[in-house]
């Protein structure tokens, strides 16, 4: 994106819908060891979307689990199947665990190589939802607590990251980027994947200054820019709800408007996840874009997983019908969004939902 300053995407919480990852039922894979034909009428959607993008600064593209899976002893056939699409960047979704396995980093090793090959930058993407786990007030006094607290999940990305940097000789297949889907309101009870030891609680009641949710998004701030003061030269990029802005200017939050990001990271990208309806996906974004000056900063994500049609998430994603009604409402978008100078780009989450509509 500017993005030469790009991407990231570990998912600490596997079993949650955050922006950058699949919901509803897990598709399972679908051509592993067989690349996918590319037929004309592919090619001829694809090349759509390619021209249609090409005027954007940077486009991206999350690459969640199912995708890892289905392609993964075949990397360079989704390398340039994107290349098809005009995507230049990517967010991989990224598992700590995989530093525990052989194979598992050969094979995301191979993932990295295939798209830095390709001329595509990859960034592993992961949550911050654990972050905010605390088995003590020092954690949420000052984020450097846990730079030397080897229980803390954000020690353990870094532990994470330097083992697979130096296992590995190849500078085309070490991690050089990272994105951070930040999603403090994911500390909610009535989440599945609500990190236990937590000293606030994510709620409609929490919102005012002092509160619950309002520390929650001070302290996922600060931790993120302790992260990135660690991550040396790394690029990061942070994915964040795109009602952070307005819930802001509402006086609901103190923290959370997307200037507080780009004081530390290198891009942010705004969920924008309501469909079918594109004056509200306009309005949402908008409220975003136009208070940032900074030419090329801000990108809008737009949800493309595929659900079962009887899931409510059916109705927030932009996979609803065909090709070219998804070009449509994306050139729809853009002409809006090309007034900001700060508007990227879009992100697509994600390429599995892309991917079922290109070949429908």
């Amino acid at each position: 994106m500017r993005l030469s300053k790009v991407f990231f995407y570990f998912a600490i919480v596997s079993s949650v819908c955050i922006m950058l990852t699949s919901c509803g039922s897990t598709p399972k894979p679908t051509h592993e060891n067989k690349p996918p034909v590319v037929t004309q009428k592919v090619r001829e959607r694809a090349d759509k979307m390619q021209k249609l993008l090409s005027s954007n600064l940077s486009n991206s593209m999350v690459i969640n689990n199912v995708t890892l899976e289905n392609y993964r002893k075949i990397p360079y056939t989704l390398a340039q199947r994107l290349v098809l699409l005009g995507i230049k960047y990517v967010h991989i979704r990224f598992d700590m665990d995989i530093v525990k396995s052989k194979q598992k980093m050969n094979e995301f090793k191979s993932i990295l190589a295939a798209m830095n090959n390709n001329g595509i930058t990859p960034n592993i993407m992961v949550s911050d939802a654990l972050f905010y786990a605390a088995k003590t007030k020092e954690w949420d006094k000052t984020p450097k607590y846990w730079l030397y607290d080897h229980r803390h999940p954000m020690k353990k990305l870094l532990d994470a990251i330097a083992k697979f940097n130096t296992d590995n000789f190849d500078p085309k297949s070490k991690i050089t980027g990272i994105t951070i889907i930040f999603s403090p309101h994911y500390v909610n009870k009535r989440m599945t994947s609500y990190p236990t030891g937590t000293l606030y609680e994510w709620t409609d009641k929490g919102y005012g200054k002092g509160n619950d949710n309002d520390k929650l998004a001070q302290t996922g701030i600060l931790n993120l820019w302790e992260l990135k003061k660690r991550l040396h030269n790394m690029r990061m990029v942070v994915i964040v709800p795109g009602f952070l802005e307005r819930d802001v200017k509402a006086g609901k939050l103190s923290f959370g408007k997307t200037s507080d990001f780009l004081q530390f990271c290198d891009d942010v990208i705004i969920e924008i996840f309501v469909g079918k309806s594109l004056d509200k996906t306009r309005r949402y974004a908008v409220s975003s874009l136009k208070p940032v000056k900074t030419a090329g900063r801000v990108g809008i994500a737009l949800r493309t997983v595929f659900v079962p049609y009887q899931s409510p998430l059916a109705l927030k994603s932009f996979v609803d019908k065909d090709w070219n009604t998804l070009l449509r409402k994306t050139e729809s978008l853009q002409k809006s969004f090309k007034k900001y100078k700060s508007f990227m780009g879009f992100t697509y989450d994600n390429y599995y939902g892309i991917e079922r509509l290109l070949e429908k």
